[in-house]
């Protein structure tokens, strides 16, 4: 059962069904949505958990907060408080978390309480695996969510560990404001503290020039900011290393494609993987670590929302990353111009 469809009348209704999904599919439910609406799901070294407010639906404007760590820490401890947690995230131990809180934090932004639309994509190949999710949270407007394990390029280097990623969908202040963060992102500029906490993060230690002998984390921003934030630390208080991939810019999008607001595309698309890419600050280098699996970049001009395309034996699902149109703008439920994302269907 490696893709699902359907619908959910509300979020409780949505990770009930990702709970059985994710265990059909070789994943541990740690904790279920059912636990004070604070799912946690792991498979080998990929923990994640999630929060939202259970107590108060919001239903224009909730959102849900968006966790990993490297262990589960049991059903006492909220999301945030788990094992060698990456820092991405409201950490707030006292129930019930405000709604504004998770806001300012990694999260799938203004979601709501439903109905949904969802659509699971799931691999596993006994080396890398993910499960990426999306919901729609009203007629035609998205929301991305996902996690799981890069495909890793070559060899990582003696004592060199990670690859587990995951991200979220902070929309903040539109597809092209500093304050939001998509996918492994690339295009985000502002480093800031609310950024900080809303980075998309990837397990990774023992890597070259990391900022800390106990560096754990790698915290996706865009490659153009090129200082160490004093702010980019994960939970324990231990700095992160820089993460960039193709999320809104990135090393490889600025060549293959224009996605922001040119409708003119015809004929190929190019199609940009997220490709990993960890940079050394302290040596002024970078390097190629790997790519998210199934999941590509692209202008979606010429593509309506949910349409399948077949490429030779593969099958692509294409989405906003928001809301198809060309008016942009600022706020939970702008347009994200003709930015798009395409996953690869896998049903066997």
């Amino acid at each position: 059962m490696a893709y699902s469809t359907g619908a959910a009348a509300t979020i409780d209704l949505l990770f009930s069904a990702l709970e059985t999904f994710a265990a059909a599919n070789g994943w541990t439910v740690d904790e279920s949505y059912t636990v004070k609406s604070k799912p946690s799901l792991h498979k080998n070294n990929c923990y994640v958990q999630f929060r939202y407010d259970g107590t108060s639906p919001q239903a224009a404007g909730r959102s849900m907060g968006v966790y990993q760590s490297l262990g589960y820490s049991g059903a006492g401890t909220y999301p945030g408080g788990h094992t060698d947690d990456s820092g991405s995230g409201a950490n707030d131990q006292t129930p019930p978390i405000a709604d504004s809180t998770i806001d300012n934090s990694r999260c799938v932004y203004a979601m709501g309480d439903g109905p949904f639309n969802y659509w699971f994509f799931e691999h596993d190949n006994g080396t890398e695996y993910y499960i990426h999710v999306v919901v729609e949270i009203l007629t035609g407007e998205y929301r991305h969510f996902g996690f799981g394990l890069i495909d890793k390029f070559g060899d990582w280097g003696a004592g060199a560990s990670g690859g587990e990623y995951c991200y979220g969908c902070r929309n903040e202040s539109g597809i092209t404001g500093g304050d939001s963060n998509f996918f492994l992102e690339g295009g985000n500029g502002t480093v800031n503290s609310e950024n900080v906490l809303s980075a998309a993060t990837m397990h990774a230690e023992g890597l070259p020039g990391e900022p800390d002998a106990a560096t754990k984390w790698l915290a996706f921003f865009s490659y153009q900011a090129t200082t160490i934030y004093t702010a980019n630390k994960d939970r324990a208080g231990v700095y992160r290393a820089r993460g960039v991939s193709n999320s809104r810019g990135g090393p490889d999008w600025t060549m293959k494609g224009w996605f922001k607001g040119y409708a003119g595309f015809t004929g190929l698309i190019p199609l940009t993987a997220l490709n990993v890419y960890y940079l050394d600050l302290t040596n002024n280098r970078s390097y190629l670590l790997g790519t998210a699996l199934d999941i590509r970049m692209c202008n979606i001009a010429q593509f309506d929302p949910g349409e399948e395309v077949v490429i030779g034996s593969d099958t692509w699902v294409f989405f906003p990353f928001t809301k198809k149109g060309s008016v942009g703008g600022v706020g939970p439920h702008f347009d994200s111009y003709y930015h798009g994302v395409a996953y690869r269907k896998e049903t066997t």
